[in-house]
């Protein structure tokens, strides 16, 4: 039976009921006391990805990390490996404190990212759990933002759970990060929730919850303090048939020009709804009919949704259809939450590889392609730029309507 111990916001700070002894932040600072002996750990790490809403989850594994405190690093402040399993002399990941290395067995090469390319005000690292964990625990202790957070007792552990009501969503990548504003509205709370265990004041499960994207970690069997930074020498993991690239070099090499499709006939399509019902290109009658390329993560996209859901309203029957491709989780259970949540009144379908393929979209989103009633491309459009965009398909629709 859970209880709820701890209910605490910066005005706000109530005794741990069930622990006369402590209270909220003093039972919070004995957990970063611990975490603070913990110098390096290696621990396997169960791991899923959900799309908000959705009750599946997008990707599952369980990696083998290694984390050790680099303090020399001053951007991050932690080194990292992460390998495909215990036993494992390959890896998919890792970060030495001053470059990022993804590993690629199926190509066989890994490409090295010193952060010099296109750098971005903050260096994008994997999070190790321990150190994430820190992180979190060491800013509810010491901010000023505006914030909330709740410890429940349950039969084993304490549930810690952390609301940030910030104007921005705020990340821990080795610090806090309030990330940059977006030109579209993204719901800016950021909830993370730890679970603490009450054998040893120790987190072992993490859940990280975004608007765009929820994320949890869980670790399993940690051992502490028995590595050495000679352990994180990334350079003798790489195997010598493997391919060394920079990220430069590599997104030049591998850089696909997106080719004009306007004035082809649109590429056939048969594709599953969010019900595993089949839908195809040819099932749509309309004199015009919009696609767009769409993906549930992203913003751009979210903030075209009211645009494309009053669209019809403003042509006679038969005349304009809607339809849109997912494309970035291509799963049914997440369009099916997607529709649900945004209130879609239009069709969305899953989209494959083969579809990105043929409309040469390069897993970009979002994009639009105006037809005719032919079914021939009239206008492509890349990006969403609010009223700027909802003129252009606005324009191209009235163009097709009145030939």
């Amino acid at each position: 039976m859970k209880r709820l111990l701890i209910i605490c916001a910066m005005t706000c700070l109530l005794p741990l009921t069930g622990n006369g002894q402590e209270n909220p932040k003093e039972y919070l600072n004995k957990v970063l006391d611990n975490l603070n002996t913990i110098q390096s750990a290696a621990y396997l790490c169960h791991k899923e990805n959900f799309q908000p809403g959705d009750t599946l989850p997008l990707f599952t594994s369980q990696p083998f990390y290694r984390e050790m405190a680099f303090p020399q690093d001053t951007t991050v402040g932690y080194v990292l490996t992460i390998a495909p399993d215990k036993h494992s002399e390959r890896l998919n990941y890792a970060y030495d404190g001053y470059r990022k290395y993804d590993f690629f067995p199926d190509k066989k090469g890994v490409i090295i990212d010193d952060y010099t390319y296109r750098p971005s005000p903050f260096r994008i690292v994997a999070s190790p759990f321990f150190h994430f964990c820190r992180e979190i625990i060491s800013y509810t202790l010491n901010t000023t933002d505006n914030i909330r957070f709740e410890i429940e007792e349950e039969e084993d552990c304490y549930h810690f759970k952390l609301t940030i009501d910030e104007d921005t969503q705020v990340e821990f990548i080795g610090k806090v990060i309030h990330m940059p504003k977006s030109p579209f509205y993204v719901d800016p709370l950021s909830i993370y929730e730890i679970w603490i265990s009450k054998e040893n004041d120790l987190p072992y499960k993490i859940k990280r919850n975004m608007s765009h994207d929820v994320t949890t970690m869980e670790c399993i069997k940690p051992e502490f303090n028995k590595l050495a930074i000679q352990d994180f020498n990334i350079i003798k993991y790489i195997p010598a048939d493997y391919e060394i690239r920079t990220k430069e070099e590599n997104d030049k090499k591998t850089r696909t020009p997106s080719h004009d499709l306007t004035g082809q006939p649109a590429p056939p399509w048969t594709l599953n709804d969010g019900d595993s019902q089949p839908i195809s290109l040819n099932d749509f009658k309309s004199k015009v009919l919009v696609i767009c390329i769409t993906g549930v993560g992203c913003g751009a996209c979210q903030a075209a949704v009211p645009f494309l859901k009053e669209l019809k309203s403003h042509y006679q029957e038969g005349e304009v259809e809607l339809v849109a491709f997912e494309s970035w989780s291509r799963r049914e259970s997440a369009v099916k939450a997607y529709k649900e949540k945004k209130q879609l009144n239009y069709t969305i379908l899953v989209a494959t590889d083969q579809t990105i393929k043929d409309y040469q979209t390069n897993g970009s989103a979002p994009w639009f392609f105006i037809l005719d009633e032919q079914r021939v491309i009239q206008k492509a459009i890349r990006g969403y730029g609010g009223e700027r965009t909802n003129k252009e398909i606005t324009d191209a629709i009235t163009t097709i309507l009145t030939k």
